[in-house]
């Protein structure tokens, strides 16, 4: 599923009846959502929606009960575990219900339209009369109307952030980002009947899960036209030679595990090099060696204007792959987990020619090849379909 089509889903949480809000807004104020709202952030991680998350993870292909919390959390964070809409304002609350962590007046600004597939709703939206202090976090309100799905609890969905609407709407980074309200006094129990009831559909919101479950430091691949299968090690596959003698190649590891998350895309398990084709801002030969040379994945590329290897940031650590034959896209971006701002300060200064840093460098250099040995891939590369 589509992150466009997942979004929309989310919005009709039952799947059974299409969304039916209006864009009508000469009436609309910040009293039509008056009342104490929870939000959903605060019940996921609830003990009582373990058994929900077990229903869902059994519906998913590649999901485990943890899995599927850690997706809702992201899916309904916020900052807040509670409001309250009173008159023209929005009062901010922590998980107790009492201590205030904003309290912001606002101002109607308007309908916005969005459409996620076949469904079209408006975002209604509001902007604080005071952009200063606590209420900087939360300058920009835009809600659905509240509603309900086949008798399902009464909710609404809302983004905030001092970012402009228009980037709240339609900017990318959001569009996996749905805070959802639940009436005053809703309880985890009662949000996990909702999931229980709908577990293939919530099944189907989630983003597609790559394999994390392979032996740690091994790689099946599949050969090109004779379709003989080849088994490669994290060790053999990252080794380069450099003035004359090898070293563990870090580009090249990442490269590795990033095929071993993808080989859960195909029913074998193995990673298919003909089937994909690799655009990555990581601009270093090993990057280019391992999917080429190694692995064999004849559409690779670096990205237009990408960065000098010697001035790499975290920015520039992303691999966009396509699976050719589902038409399906990935991008992998590197996380501070692997590539701190330090010891990316520390190698730039290093490769310009800085030889006093190298001892330093060889030090944080080895720090990271423990990472890439060790470390869980989900925790190294965040995945974006």
């Amino acid at each position: 599923m589509s992150r466009r089509s997942m979004c929309a889903a989310i919005l009709c949480l039952s799947l059974a009846a299409p969304c039916a809000w209006s864009a009508e807004s000469e009436s609309v104020s910040l009293a039509d959502w008056e009342g104490t709202w929870i939000s959903a952030s605060s019940l996921v991680g609830d003990p009582a929606m373990r058994p929900a998350c077990e229903a869902v993870a059994d519906a998913a292909r590649g999901y485990q009960a943890d899995d599927v919390a850690s997706v809702l959390a992201s899916w309904y964070a916020t900052s807040f575990a509670v409001l309250r809409v009173a008159d023209d304002a929005i009062t901010f609350y922590e998980a107790d219900g009492v201590t205030v962590l904003a309290e912001c007046e606002y101002e109607f600004s308007g309908a916005k339209m969005a459409s996620f597939g076949e469904h079209e709703f408006p975002w209604y939206t509001f902007e604080a009369r005071s952009g200063d202090g606590a209420c900087a976090e939360y300058r920009h309100v835009i809600a659905t109307e509240i509603h309900t799905h086949e008798g399902s609890m009464p909710h609404w969905h809302m983004r905030y952030g001092d970012r402009s609407v228009k980037e709240l709407i339609h900017d990318g980074t959001y569009a996996g980002w749905w805070p959802t309200l639940a009436a005053g006094g809703t309880t985890a129990r009662q949000l996990a009947g909702e999931m229980l009831k709908n577990a293939d559909e919530f099944a189907a919101m989630l983003p597609t899960r790559l394999s994390t479950t392979v032996e740690t430091n091994r790689l099946t691949v599949v050969a090109h036209e004779s379709g003989d299968r080849d088994t490669l090690r994290l060790e053999e596959a990252s080794v380069e030679e450099e003035n004359g003698s090898k070293k563990f190649c870090i580009c090249r590891a990442m490269g590795f595990r990033i095929a071993q998350m993808l080989s859960g895309m195909w029913d074998d398990g193995a990673f298919h090099p003909d089937d994909v084709s690799v655009v990555t801002g990581w601009s270093t030969d090993g990057m280019k060696e391992i999917f080429e040379s190694v692995l064999g994945v004849a559409g690779f590329a670096y990205a237009e204007n990408a960065t000098e290897p010697e001035n790499l940031t975290l920015d520039d650590s992303w691999y966009e792959v396509t699976i050719l034959s589902a038409g399906e896209r990935f991008t992998f971006r590197g996380t501070d987990t692997i590539y701190s701002k330090e010891f990316l300060e520390l190698r730039s200064r290093f490769k310009k020619g800085g030889e006093s840093a190298a001892p330093e460098f060889a030090a944080g250099r080895s720090e990271v090849v423990d990472v890439v040995k060790t470390v869980p891939f989900e925790h190294m590369l965040l995945v974006e379909d």
